[in-house]
């Protein structure tokens, strides 16, 4: 199933080791809504732009500990580059 659709992985994602969690299990994609929304409400632009560093530190933490050869931005910007990803949807 997988490369089927994409999986994403959405609910209880606190920081940047739950987002490693979801990759390794397989999700295409993690979503942050919850921090996201709190991190705008309570601190505006420069509360996201803060949380997304923070979550992108933990992340290369979480990475580095597991061994992990590939860095979080050029993940990031291989995902962006895929077909119908980081693009509005025409449906």
């Amino acid at each position: 199933m997988k490369g089927d659709i994409t999986i994403l992985a959405d609910s209880g994602i606190r920081n940047g080791l739950d987002v490693v969690r979801m990759i390794a299990l397989g999700a295409d994609s993690v979503l942050l809504g919850r921090a996201y929304l709190y991190a705008l409400a309570t601190h505006g632009k420069q509360g996201v732009a803060n949380l997304l560093n923070l979550i992108e530190k933990e992340m290369k933490v979480a990475m580095t500990l597991t061994g992990a050869k590939v860095s979080v931005k050029s993940a990031v910007i291989r995902w962006c580059r895929t077909p119908k990803r980081c693009r509005p949807s025409m449906r």
